[in-house]
């Protein structure tokens, strides 16, 4: 019992020294990161980054948010030519802000169980759930931290549609059309997340480099599409 305890304490040792330098290595050196994770994952430090990160982003932006919202036909609509009282509004940004880190928590969890799915039952591989949730956990900090460098230029312009995407060929259709949900996907920090998704894929399972892209595509893609698919959804009920 002694010797499983010392064992614990030698792996939580080892997962904590690096899981913050992880944040940073993620963006040089994924292999090594993700070679580290196959044989201890760490989920706690990475994951209060990401949600910190993702509540920073939602606050920097909640005001552009907010005022896309009041403008959208829909909402014009709902209020009929009444103002939003002060607490609503507040209550909105609140809620704005929240659901953004909310939404980027349950993201590396979609996408942990994809990658396990079609690794372990489609592909044949064998790696275990919190590894791949470790992993992807990582994978997303990479991503929005990315998205956090981008808020000066949005806020500069004072428009969601500013970014590194092809989004901006139909960014007079608004954020919320089915042709700028799908561009945005074809973004520089989504390409960079699926490329070192698949170099973690590969390494925890063992896998060809080409099969571990194939993977990250099956997980995070496939992610993208039913994000698209929810946009489509929306448009045809409005």
């Amino acid at each position: 019992m002694e010797q499983e305890n010392s064992n614990a304490e030698v792996k939580m040792e080892k997962s904590s020294s690096y899981a913050f330098k992880g944040i940073v290595e993620v963006f040089y050196d994924p292999a090594s990161l993700f070679k580290k994770i196959k044989d201890n994952h760490t989920i706690l430090i990475p994951y209060i980054v990401l949600f910190a990160v993702s509540l920073l982003v939602g606050y920097l932006l909640k005001d552009i948010i907010m005022q896309m919202q009041l403008d959208s036909p829909e909402f014009q609509e709902q209020m009929k030519g009444q103002q939003l009282p002060e607490s609503a509004k507040s209550f909105m940004e609140i809620m704005t802000v929240v659901g953004m880190g909310i939404g980027m928590l349950l993201t590396p969890l979609i996408t942990a169980s994809l990658a396990l799915f079609f690794g372990n039952f489609v592909m044949g591989g064998k790696a275990k759930f919190k590894t791949i949730f470790s992993m992807m956990i990582y994978c997303e900090v990479l991503y929005m931290i990315g998205n956090l460098l981008l808020v000066p230029m949005v806020l500069a312009k004072g428009d969601l549609t500013t970014g590194i995407s092809l989004g901006f060929l139909v960014a007079d259709q608004g954020v919320q059309s089915i042709a700028f949900t799908a561009l945005s996907k074809i973004s520089l920090f989504h390409i960079w997340e699926i490329i070192v998704a698949g170099i973690g894929l590969s390494i925890i399972y063992d896998f060809s480099r080409n099969k571990g892209y194939m993977l990250s595509v099956l997980s995070i893609g496939l992610l993208s599409i039913m994000h698209i698919g929810a946009a489509a959804l929306g448009a045809m009920f409005k």
